[in-house]
């Protein structure tokens, strides 16, 4: 456990929503590139301005972690190393990384770089914890689906814990999910996530007329959680939503700032019914506190709706023409968002036009009045739900309160005047002192000598600083001096603020990389199957012979011997003969070197998301650098699991999802997950790797073709 003050990480998504963050009140911001993040579509910031965003954070005594959560391909890394330079010299304070091929050569050159290990990373268990830390990592993002009670474990291991707090919430565990990537071609261990789960699907083959969002959940809110994760240990709580927009950013921050001030000012704290009402019209899906208390089902799914829930304002009375007639249960301005949620689809406009009972225009309407409505388009029904999704005066509200920038560095000055020297400024902030002067000697005062008041007037002019002044003094004689040496003055005391206080870390430079290793010289079988037994030559694969993808109860050591290894926990312990499983996602020949660097791996499955193309350039890359030919397997045939869902997403088992495309995702069962797999064979069209791994379930006949002409276009390729 951690005795540091908990650390409140808000999300920057541009740098607008990076100022609502600090105005709230966060510690520490985190942000994405234009690449390399798994946001791809936020707008994020460029390589060319990072350093003045960095020094901006750091000036306000917030830090800035920059995410590099997605796998990174081989093209890619000459492009990311470049990148690593750049915010290791901007001092960055922290690199949030999912990709382990990235993640060795960043803390081999930048040893002095701190080190997160994304959610990406699938660590969900006290084993992957144990085991990153003895790789060197700073801090683990631990999986959504950590319950109270093994974020406590976590924290017991002398490591930073960071874990989500509010926000978004993936149905699948993270790093794991396939279904963007195998439905859309849209990965989302690339960022680019379709977000498949918010879609309708039927159960079981029953098409009901509209479908049923069965895998989409509800945000998470843990607000109340607090004091229960920092007792906990937790180093960091971190809000999700480097997509939204700086109200909601500023507005979330600033609800747990006051939470976090209230646990460790000792008083109890609950949030306000005002700002709960603000955080349900800016984004809610409606809330739950998700799988750290372990909420049952129903309470974390959103079956009916995947978007914007906002407030309800009332129900429709009557419908005349285009305009809907409401009685309203709060205040509607012109300017607001609404939702009606009809059939066959909802409608969502902004009111631009808005009528009271006597047919008058008018831009506001109270509680309990009755207005007539224009609706631009759709065809709502009496009885139809109305709700509110955007408050016009909140979004100003909050747009002013972020403008005042308000969080302000107190600083203290004292000058010392005397004829016949330059005037001396003595600056004092939270953690540095210094001391400037003018270039001019001070004169003798003929007549009005310069008094305090004059110069406390100069040195308060700081409205386009970070900074505030809190405490003024001077020692003077009857001294002049022109104003504008004095507001030279000021000026170079507000320069060298900002320079000293850039600066957060001595760091000491880059090192050359480097890795041990040598050829593991494998002997294994060129073909891999799990599944089906046939008499094809090859190893079968049965549930001994490969570790789950989720094990929470993990705490290792563990011993591996013939094994394939699918999570980081398992790497926790003794190995001996192993391979590197696909769900540890090695997508670089970086990735490919660090795994068989570990003891006991001597061979690795590549992410099945790699094209064949990218299979051959990382072998190429790696053979020229390394100096043999790693020993690869490529993942060629089978239906891959697409998503493992942690204790389902509906009350009843159902064996069957069907989307509106007809795709059917068979479903299976374990004690604690759901597991949805692909509904059709992936086939990889070419192979560049040594060795294949096929997942079969089909009938014997089946079987034996699909092994058949596997092995002949491995040994044709060799």
């Amino acid at each position: 456990m951690l005795d540091k003050k908990v650390e409140l990480l808000a999300p920057a998504g541009s740098m607008d929503s990076l100022m609502a963050a600090i105005e709230g009140g966060c510690d520490a911001v985190y942000l994405g590139l234009s690449s390399y993040s798994a946001r791809a579509f936020a707008e994020n910031f460029s390589l060319d301005h990072i350093a003045e965003v960095i020094a901006y954070c750091h000036i306000r005594e917030v830090r800035v972690y920059v995410t590099m959560n997605t796998l990174i391909y081989e093209s890619e890394f000459k492009g990311i190393q470049k990148a690593v330079d750049i915010l290791y010299q901007a001092d960055v304070d922290g690199l949030l990384i999912q990709d382990l091929g990235l993640y060795h050569y960043v803390q081999t050159v930048y040893p002095d770089l701190d080190l997160h290990c994304s959610t990406q990373m699938h660590i969900h268990n006290v084993a992957g914890v144990r085991f990153m830390k003895s790789q060197g990592a700073k801090r683990v993002v631990v999986a959504r689906e950590s319950s109270l009670e093994t974020i406590q474990k976590m924290c017991q291991e002398g490591i930073e814990i960071e874990a989500f707090v509010y926000g978004a919430v993936c149905i699948a565990y993270s790093g794991q999910c396939l279904m963007s990537s195998s439905l859309k071609n849209r990965s989302a261990n690339r960022g680019a996530c379709a977000q498949n789960c918010r879609l309708k699907y039927h159960k079981d083959g029953v098409c009901s007329k509209d479908g049923f969002y069965t895998l989409s959940p509800k945000d998470l809110n843990a607000i109340e959680l607090v004091p229960n994760l920092i007792e906990a240990g937790v180093a960091s709580l971190k809000i999700e939503g480097r997509m939204k927009n700086p109200a909601y950013v500023y507005t979330v921050t600033k609800a747990f700032r006051e939470a976090i001030d209230a646990y460790y000012e000792g008083r109890s704290y609950r949030l306000s019914k005002e700002r709960e009402t603000e955080l349900l019209k800016l984004f809610n899906r409606g809330f739950s506190k998700g799988h750290l208390t372990h909420s049952s089902v129903m309470e974390r799914m959103a079956h009916d709706r995947p978007n914007h829930q906002g407030i309800h304002l009332g129900k429709v009375k009557a419908v005349h023409g285009h305009y809907i007639e409401v009685a309203l249960q709060e205040e509607l301005k012109q300017g607001d968002g609404i939702r009606i949620l009809s059939q066959p689809k909802d409608i969502g406009f902004i009111v631009n036009k808005m009528e009271n009972k006597r047919g008058l225009l008018i831009n506001l309407a109270k509680k309990k009045e009755v207005v007539q409505i224009y609706c631009p388009e759709g065809w709502p029904k009496v009885k139809d739900e109305v709700r509110l999704t955007s408050d016009i005066r909140l979004l100003e509200k909050v747009s002013s309160m972020i403008k005042k920038h308000q969080r302000r560095i107190p600083i203290s000055i004292h000058l010392i005047g005397k004829v016949g020297h330059p005037l001396r400024v003595l600056i004092q902030d939270q953690k540095h002192e210094f001391q400037l002067e003018t270039d001019m000697r001070c004169q003798r005062a003929l007549k009005q000598p310069l008094g305090e008041e004059r110069l406390k007037e100069a040195f308060l002019q700081l409205t386009d600083s970070a900074y505030r002044l809190d405490h003024f003094s001077c020692t003077l004689e009857s001294i002049f001096l022109p104003m504008k040496e004095i507001h030279q003055l000021r000026r170079t005391m507000l320069k060298k603020l900002d320079e000293i206080r850039s600066i957060f870390h001595k760091r000491k430079g880059k090192q050359a990389y480097h890795i041990e290793l040598k050829d593991p010289k494998y002997q294994g079988e060129r073909i891999l199957v799990q599944g089906t037994m046939a008499s094809i030559p090859g190893r079968y694969l049965t549930d001994n012979d490969y570790t789950a993808v989720v094990d929470e109860s993990l705490e290792g050591p563990s011993f591996h011997q013939n094994q394939v290894l699918n999570e980081m926990g398992d790497l926790y312990g003794e190995r001996k003969c192993c391979i590197a499983g696909m769900p540890l996602n090695i997508s670089n020949s970086y990735a490919i070197a660090y795994f068989l660097s570990l003891t006991g791996i001597k061979a690795v499955i590549l992410s099945s998301e790699l094209s064949s193309i990218q299979i051959r350039e990382a072998i190429r890359h790696f053979e020229r650098r390394y100096g043999f030919t790693p020993f690869t397997y490529q993942f060629v045939f089978g239906k891959r699991d697409l998503m493992i869902i942690k204790q389902g997403f509906y009350e009843k088992k159902i064996r069957q999802l069907n989307d509106l495309q007809d795709n059917r995702y068979d479903l299976s069962y374990t004690n604690e997950q759901v597991i949805v797999h692909e509904p059709k064979n992936f086939h990889a069209q070419n192979q560049y790797a040594q060795g294949s791994y096929l997942i079969v379930n089909e009938s014997l006949d089946n079987v034996n073709k699909i092994l058949e002409d596997a092995y002949e276009e491995l040994y044709e390729r060799i």
